[in-house]
């Protein structure tokens, strides 16, 4: 009977119960111009004052800076200029709590800046459709001119695949002037299209004369589907010193099996 009534009582209270939350949505309605412009952003070497509260808002590495020391009252932050065409203010924008459009570059420039400030949740929100922008004639350009942009955006690998199936379709004087280690990822990409192993062989070849860094390129050209006249051209060229084992071994294949058929391998 007591434990009955026990049962009962708890029952009734959990029935009861109701989990209350502070409806978030009343930080709109926060004016943040009245408080004290506490904190600053350097970006780029330029200073931008906020509010401690407004730092802590943006940026989860504030906000355990704060935890463990409340006298911080700065933090840098460098782009290494990628955005030259973005301002600091237009992020800052954000802490109107209002929808707002912005173009394809402050996107990135916005995802970028909050990966830098710790705050992973709202960068990965910023889902941007870079690839959509992406031709033969603009790739080489986006590399060379936003290097570090290049290397640090998830779209890296996706850019080099594009490079690799549009390989023939890109200006040749514009692949050669990338660095060889992107040149690598290109060339040893499974969906690596081109003309023929000749080709590829010559185009590496030009890059050879020019800077014997190049050479482990070679690795890339397939030489049993290379022509004789190629495979001739190559050994006249080529200094033995620059051939490393895999490089000597394709070629070793390529004399061996040179009354072979030739692979069909789709490239």
């Amino acid at each position: 009977r007591k434990f009955s009534i026990f049962f009962s009582i708890i029952f009734h209270f959990e029935m009861e119960s109701k989990v209350i939350l502070l409806n978030t949505n009343v930080i709109r309605d926060i004016h943040f111009q009245h408080y004290k412009k506490d904190f600053t952003f350097i970006v780029d070497g330029k200073k931008y004052q906020l509010s401690r509260f407004e730092a802590d808002l943006l940026s989860p590495t504030i906000r355990l800076l704060h935890a463990i020391d409340k006298t911080v009252d700065y933090f840098y932050i460098d782009t290494h200029n990628d955005f030259p065409n973005c301002k600091f203010t237009d992020f800052l924008s954000l802490l109107s709590f209002t929808s707002q459009t912005y173009d394809l570059q402050k996107q990135y420039y916005f995802k970028r800046i909050f990966s830098l400030l710790g705050n992973d949740q709202e960068s990965n929100r910023i889902k941007v459709k870079y690839m959509d922008t992406i031709t033969t004639d603009n790739v080489i350009d986006i590399i060379q001119n936003k290097p570090n942009f290049f290397y640090q955006n998830e779209f890296t690998e996706e850019i080099i695949e594009y490079i690799s199936v549009n390989f023939t379709e890109i200006d040749q004087n514009k692949l050669k002037t990338l660095d060889v280690d992107i040149l690598e990822m290109i060339l040893k990409n499974d969906n690596l299209q081109i003309y023929d192993e000749d080709s590829l062989l010559e185009f590496i070849l030009s890059l050879y004369k020019e800077d014997y860094s190049y050479s482990p390129l070679f690795e890339y050209v397939l030489f049993i589907n290379v022509s004789q006249e190629a495979l001739e051209k190559f050994t006249n060229e080529v200094s033995f010193d620059d051939i490393n084992w895999s490089i000597w071994r394709s070629i070793c294949n390529a004399l061996v099996k040179s009354k072979s058929p030739k692979i069909n391998r789709s490239r």
